[in-house]
């Protein structure tokens, strides 16, 4: 009799145990980030299944995007130095995105044209992603679409004011020391640059500001990866 209790109550751990490594297995499962239907086995959430598109911004998303962009950065993103060259101007909607989750905006990345010494460039920013969408590759998506889309425009440069870290891998570098003088205070060290042609560090030297566009700015054919 003894040993069948003791029998049963072995099966009953190992069970959990069993149970316990499962969980374990799925927790360790890195989201997957596609531009189709994606498993997500990490979310909290009742969604097994999500469709994220990537969409050229325009006027529909501007509330959206304040929402994300409030929860990033709270109320002090309007004093920085990025954000006083965006005042300057309009961003280019060609060059700015969105993501979507069935259908909600989830995360939005913005470019503004900008003078940069005698770089005829954009700034990118602000790049944010709500935070139940987080960690699963939709902000570096953003910044590659963009870059690339500002690159076929024939920009000379992508600029921001980022963590090097974050945004080396995307193909970002140091602009040089104290190169580029901007409207407010920055760190220097944070100051990166794609650049298009050999001599774009060269000429990042001087004042960042707006610039008007030479046209009118009219959306680009966005191709998304499958």
């Amino acid at each position: 009799m003894m040993r069948n209790a003791w029998s049963a109550r072995c099966s009953l751990q190992e069970t959990r145990d069993d149970a316990d490594a499962r969980d374990a297995s799925l927790e360790a499962k890195p989201s997957l980030v596609v531009s189709h239907t994606v498993s997500d086995p990490m979310s909290k959430h009742d969604l097994s299944k999500h469709d994220l598109v990537y969409l050229t911004e325009d006027a529909s998303h501007d509330a959206a995007i304040e929402i994300i962009n409030e929860e990033a950065f709270g109320p002090g993103r309007h004093v920085r130095a990025a954000a006083r060259i965006r005042e300057q101007g309009p961003h280019d909607l060609s060059l700015s995105f969105i993501c979507a989750d069935d259908g909600e905006t989830i995360a939005s990345v913005r470019m503004t044209p900008v003078m940069a010494g005698s770089v005829k460039g954009h700034l990118l920013g602000p790049l944010a992603v709500r935070p139940s969408h987080k960690n699963r590759g939709i902000g570096r998506e953003l910044v590659r679409i963009a870059v690339e889309a500002a690159k076929r425009k024939g920009s000379e440069a992508v600029i921001l004011v980022g963590d090097p870290p974050y945004y080396g891998p995307l193909g970002f570098e140091k602009v040089a020391y104290n190169a580029l003088t901007f409207p407010g205070p920055v760190d220097p060290k944070r100051v990166l640059v794609v650049p298009f042609s050999p001599d774009t560090h060269a000429r990042l030297q001087g004042t960042i500001g707006w610039r008007p566009e030479e046209a009118a700015a009219q959306p680009l054919e966005l191709a998304v990866a499958s």
